[in-house]
């Protein structure tokens, strides 16, 4: 033997060793090829116990044991070996009770499977026919003589359903009397990978289902395509408000016809269906927003072996109403927040005049539902910001899985003094929910000093019921009423904005207990209240806190902020505040943006100078909200600086209808010189020609912040403002030739 067929040899037994080796350590046999094998896995599997012969696969079959293999075949042996009374029978002469094969062929003949002969017997130990045993077999499978095949069709049957291979049978009729055991074990142990006639589950998997055998055993034998992989799904994620994607864990087959997607358990048509390996990306005709909820189900899934799963299903939420974002005056957001209210922003600051009932409309499901009335509907501001209101129907609730549309007509004004929609009216469409409540308490009650105490909520309050006084009062410890003189919301902490009463009371006395008593106060959309509610204070205390100084800035050469640990009374504009180095302050104003910080408007005629160290006095005069002032004068020290104090330009100017312009400046202005019409110039330019324009009305809405209005429509073209004679909010420094293009409203 040469080298090359050495190498042959050894390269055939290292396949051969692998193969063997991957067999065995996978567990996995492969397919029985020989009856002998074959009748080993009837065995393990629960259905082939052999005679006293073993298995005599060379032998014949009686019909006593073929009565006992079709029950193993049904899943049955144990209902019938368990109630072997019920099942044994005396219409057989020769078939006795005691018979081992009683109770089989008591169940096969009560099930019309096998039945005896014309002389009115059995004959369990007469041998059985190739063809009467597959007419059992396929009786197993699900059909039936007489329907789908014939006695003399039974064996081209046998052939296409895949039970036999040998292409005889589709022409060859005749049957073979002398069927061996073997032969018998042969068409078992090929029926069992076949589907049955009902259904998508094969011979095998009927079997494991009745615990007859198992997985394991099953898998092992190559009876079933066990998946080790379990088809989940990982996640649902709303894209947009009409698709989700729908991730498993492995790669999936679906038919779109198999999925449905439902919002409060009503159906949504599927418009588009894409899959892509582990990932389904689905489109449907209804908006997804997290005003209803959301479920998709799986009738059934394939991975890529061809494993089914049925029945996955999981939920999911929708994603957050986008708010509308308009230079127009437009309804930017409607949420239900209980079953008869609903939040509704706009895009621009309200005003009372948005408390006008007659001017709203509900509509539910495209009819009109109620109209906005004294006795259908009050509307409130919303205490927490300036562009949104509560709308509380009080009759009509906003029923979950249902759609309506708030109508709102064009009469209605914005505090820019802006129709809505250019008075063409504006409409928005949501769905009713099922809103769940959450906790509504009272966090601390405590006093600040004997002036003031502070009640800190878990939740934004309602402005009117929490700043009733009439909701308030303390208790001595001689059991003595006190009044409360005021209560006010705290609108400057950002983290307990709106969620902090102050109470001010008088006439405490130092050292005495008090107890609080909290009676009707409201969260901001009166779904919940405060009812009851007492606590001790403890002792009264001498208001001797006092106001520091947390910071000092310096901004420019002209500008220095004060900041304080709380918000500042407007007071302390008149404060007396000096500097050395002749430096004097021409304006205090307590910042708008910032109630802690004073700003300090320095004289341009005596500003600061890097090169020099300052000394800046507080005098008297600083409060606080809270009653709080220094009875020391504050000194601090501080060095100057350069820094020129940045120029006054228009930071924005763009159309909030088709006649109003808003204005906004980089900084704080002087109201005096923004608000006279001689001040402003408009270069109009509209098919290559020039035009002058004039306003018909300036209104100042803060130091930053102007409202233009013209008796007129403006449409297309170019239009450039240009303001002179700006000066700052000292009034100190003037600005010329401020000009913006004005953004024109998009379509």
């Amino acid at each position: 033997m040469n080298a090359g067929d050495n190498m042959k040899r050894l390269s055939i037994i290292l396949i051969l060793t692998m193969v063997i080796t991957a067999l065995i350590g996978s567990g996995t046999f492969a397919a029985a090829t020989t009856q002998q094998e074959q009748a080993e896995v009837l065995k393990a599997i629960k259905i082939f116990k052999g005679d006293e012969n073993g298995f005599n696969l060379s032998g014949r079959l009686r019909r006593s044991e073929a009565a006992a293999l079709i029950v193993r075949m049904l899943g049955e042996e144990s209902k019938v070996v368990g109630n072997k009374k019920d099942y044994t029978v005396s219409v057989f002469p020769d078939v006795k009770d005691s018979d081992w094969y009683s109770s089989y062929v008591g169940y096969c003949y009560r099930n019309g499977i096998i039945l005896g002969f014309e002389d009115g017997t059995f004959k369990p130990n007469d041998y059985i026919s190739e063809k009467a045993f597959a007419q059992l077999v396929l009786g197993v499978m699900g059909y039936k003589s007489g329907t789908d095949f014939t006695w003399d069709t039974v064996k081209r049957f046998m052939y296409d359903k895949k039970l036999v291979t040998d292409i005889d049978y589709t022409i060859n009729k005749d049957d073979n009397t002398t069927y061996s055991r073997g032969e018998a074990v042969t068409l078992l142990y090929n029926s069992l990978t076949k589907k049955r006639k009902a259904g998508d589950k094969t011979v095998c998997e009927v079997l494991i289902d009745r615990n007859v055998t198992n997985q394991p055993t099953a898998k092992k034998y190559g009876l079933i395509k066990y998946d080790e992989t379990q088809t989940v799904i990982e996640k649902v994620t709303v894209i947009d408000d009409d698709s989700i994607e729908v991730e498993f864990n492995e790669s999936v087959i679906v038919d779109a016809m198999d999925v449905e997607v439902r919002a409060n358990g009503n159906e949504l048509d599927i418009t588009d269906f894409e899959t892509k390996g582990e990932t389904i990306i689905i489109e449907v005709d209804g908006e997804l927003y997290n005003e209803r909820d959301f479920k998709i189900e799986f009738l059934a899934v394939y991975d890529s072996e061809d494993n089914l799963t049925e029945d996955l299903s999981k939920e999911f939420s929708g994603i957050e109403r986008p708010e509308i974002e308009s230079q127009l005056f437009v309804i930017s957001r409607v949420r239900p927040v209980s079953a008869e209210m609903l939040e509704i922003n706009f895009t621009q600051p309200i005003d009372d005049s948005a408390e006008q009932v007659l001017l709203y409309q509900v509509y539910k499901n495209g009819a009109l539902y109620f109209e906005g009335g004294y006795k259908t509907l009050d509307i409130e501001l919303n205490s927490t910001i300036d562009h949104g209101l509560i709308f509380i129907s009080k009759q009509y609730q906003f029923e979950e899985g249902n759609k309506y549309e708030i109508r709102i007509k064009g009469d209605l004004k914005s505090k820019y003094n802006a129709y809505l929609n250019d008075g063409n009216g504006d409409s928005y469409a949501f769905y009713g929910s099922a809103i769940k409540s959450g906790e509504f308490k009272i966090k601390k009650a405590e006093f600040l000093d004997t002036d003031n105490i502070v009640v800190e909520f878990s939740d934004v309050v309602d402005k009117e019921s929490a700043t009733d006084k009439s909701n308030y009062h303390l208790m001595d410890e001689d059991n003595k009423k006190i009044s409360v003189q005021n209560a006010y919301l705290d609108e400057y902490d950002e983290d307990k904005k709106y969620k902090r009463v102050i109470l001010k009371t008088q006439d405490l006395k130092e050292y005495h207990e008090y107890r609080l008593f909290i009676d009707d106060v409201d969260n901001i959309f009166k779904t919940l209240r405060i009812e009851n509610y007492e606590a001790d204070l403890g002792e009264g205390m001498t208001n001797d806190e006092e106001i520091d100084l947390d910071g000092i800035e310096v901004v420019n050469r002209s500008l220095i902020k004060l900041e304080f640990e709380n918000p500042l009374d407007e007071d302390s504009e008149k404060s007396t505040i000096t500097f050395s180095h002749s430096i004097s302050v021409k304006k205090k104003m307590i910042d708008p943006e910032n109630p802690r910080v004073l700003n300090l408007y320095l004289s341009k005629s005596r500003y600061l100078k890097e090169d020099r160290e300052y000394t800046m006095t507080i005098k008297k005069g600083i409060y606080n909200i809270y009653g709080n002032t220094h009875k020391n004068e504050i000194v601090e020290e501080f060095d100057g600086t350069n820094e020129i104090r940045n120029e006054i330009f228009i930071e924005d100017a763009h159309f909030i209808s088709d006649s109003q312009i808003l204005v906004k400046f980089s900084d704080y202005v002087k109201e005096t010189s923004v608000d006279k019409e001689s001040n402003y110039t408009f270069k109009y330019e509209i098919n290559g020609k020039e035009k002058e324009l004039f306003a018909s009305d300036i209104e100042v809405v803060d130091p930053r912040t102007v409202i233009l209005d013209f008796d007129y429509f403006i449409q297309g073209g170019k239009l450039y403002v240009e303001i002179n004679n700006v000066y700052d909010i000292s009034g100190q420094f003037q600005y010329n030739d401020l000009e913006e293009k004005v953004k024109f409203l998009e379509s």
